[in-house]
């Protein structure tokens, strides 16, 4: 049996839910074909069986690996647990402790998230929408294509695919912050970079360096530094309220990712970056 072929900037997740759709068949069904495991979960963002799936479409594991999940984007945020997050081998469990997404949740129920003005042309050039893989990172907003708010969907419960879960056509669509509209498309770019493999994980001290925010003995300038991309972070709109520092003193919000104290999300990177 053959999944169904991807579409444009598609998820794994969504040919998941596609193709049992399209198919008529549970999703118990198509789990048992492709994984013999009626009650494997698939991952919105993150999937494991990569080589199990790849034997019913026409990309390789390491295609499907590159273009279809955040994996690439995780690695790179992630150098320490690179290696295994890039192992197809590696179980759904370890993938999840490894990106630490429960405690990047913050309690909080994973969602899909979709553009309605997308999920519109989609129905007319595909004749059915579908969820677009970039729209899922986590703290990004806004559509990268379009300046308009995300909507969201709860996921619902393991394993997660469902007959017919893809975006409604029935939202009006909300305009954006003009920021949050241009980091969308800073993450999108940033995203494609990072799987053509043409970006390394920055060193931020030595970048700091340049931009001469360190002083002589080598510490952090906070005043400057903190003042800056606090007042930056200032013109995000309320939606991103989540994602950015409480306050100008916020501290502990940059200096784990500065000195890659511990594991922080791919967002924060991107917003660093930004």
């Amino acid at each position: 049996m053959r999944m169904l072929p991807v579409l444009p900037d598609e998820s794994l997740f969504s040919r998941f839910c596609r193709t049992t759709t399209v198919y008529g068949m549970s999703p118990s069904s198509l789990l048992t074909i492709i994984f013999n495991k009626p009650d494997m979960n698939v991952h919105p963002i993150l999937n494991s069986g990569l080589k199990a799936i790849s034997l019913h479409t026409s990309e390789s594991a390491d295609q499907l690996w590159h273009e279809q999940t955040l994996l690439p984007l995780f690695a790179w945020a992630l150098p320490i647990s690179r290696n295994e997050i890039m192992d197809f081998n590696t179980t759904p469990a370890r993938l999840n402790r490894l990106c630490r997404l429960s405690n990047f949740s913050l309690g909080q129920r994973t969602l899909l998230k979709f553009c309605p003005v997308c999920a519109r042309e989609d129905t007319f050039h595909y004749g059915v929408t579908y969820w677009h893989l970039a729209h899922q990172l986590h703290g990004v907003t806004t559509c990268h294509r379009h300046p308009v708010a995300l909507e969201s969907i709860h996921v619902p419960s393991s394993p997660h695919i469902r007959i017919g879960l893809m975006p409604p056509v029935s939202y009006t669509e909300q305009l954006s912050n003009e920021i949050d509209f241009d980091f969308a498309k800073f993450c999108y770019e940033s995203l494609n970079i990072i799987r053509r493999k043409d970006i390394t994980h920055p060193n931020y001290m030595d970048v700091l360096k340049k931009l001469n925010l360190l002083s002589l003995d080598g510490n952090l300038k906070k005043n400057v530094f903190y003042a800056h991309v606090y007042a930056k972070c200032q013109l995000f709109g309320e939606g991103s309220s989540g994602l950015i520092p409480t306050s100008l003193t916020d501290y502990h919000y940059w200096e784990p990712i500065l000195k890659d104290k511990c594991c922080q999300h791919p967002t924060k990177h991107l917003l660093l970056c930004y």
